[in-house]
């Protein structure tokens, strides 16, 4: 009678690494709108701080989408559409991490979502 075997998972390194880098450079965006907006006493400038407020968050959400791939491999399709979303979404709203950030984001989105066991 054979053993069995159980599958243990490991979790997409190439779509965890790109998802946290395009967490970071859109929270780092984020914080750079806010620390100028602030800073300025200007009315408009104001609204860029509310927009880095926007990326930070959405940033937060990159990151913890990616701790979460890392720990629970078999939730990747869910994943990576959320950081696909979120990458879009902060691109439209948040300057998108240098823009270099949110195409790391939907890359790593992808990678997570094709991913096989």
């Amino acid at each position: 009678m054979p053993a069995e075997r159980t599958a243990i998972a490991t979790p997409p390194a190439a779509a965890y690494v790109l998802m946290l880098l395009a967490g970071v450079l859109v929270i780092i965006n984020g914080m750079m709108s806010i620390a100028v907006g602030r800073s300025l006493d200007v009315a408009i400038f104001e609204a860029g701080a509310l927009v880095g407020v926007a990326g930070v968050l959405m940033g937060a959400g990159m990151l913890l989408a990616a701790s979460r791939l890392n720990s629970r491999p078999a939730e990747h399709v869910r994943l990576g559409a959320a950081v696909i979303v979120l990458s879009l979404a902060s691109l439209v709203l948040a300057g998108g991490g240098f823009i270099i950030g949110s195409a790391m984001g939907v890359g790593g989105g992808i990678l997570a979502i094709v991913w096989r066991v």
